[in-house]
């Protein structure tokens, strides 16, 4: 058996909030992926700071200048993140529910 609710309100703002509950579920649970993903790793908008040099995954891969240990583990390594990106992600995750939450 299937409940059935009403949602009364003069507000249009909160109708709105209810009608596209689903776009701000959406973006929500982006937001929660893309931090799994940074918390993992796996972003691949990370930037690495090695021996005072920026390098994407790639190049910090190829470039035999980095200091590495023994076992060939590249040392002093930092993950970073540049302040644009993160701004540019934030706004791709909330484009579509921007105009619920102004």
């Amino acid at each position: 058996m299937n409940n059935k609710y009403i949602f009364e309100t003069d507000d249009l703002n909160e109708m709105n909030l209810v009608v596209n509950k689903y776009k701000l579920l959406s973006a929500l649970e982006e937001l929660k992926s893309w931090r799994r993903d940074l918390y993992k790793g796996y972003d691949n908008d990370i930037k690495h700071l090695s021996n005072g040099n920026i390098y994407t995954q790639q190049e910090l891969l190829e470039d035999i200048n980095v200091p590495r240990d023994e076992h060939g583990i590249i040392k002093d390594c930092k993950s970073i993140y540049y302040v644009d990106d993160i701004i540019n992600r934030i706004d791709e995750i909330l484009y579509d529910v921007n105009i619920f939450l102004d």
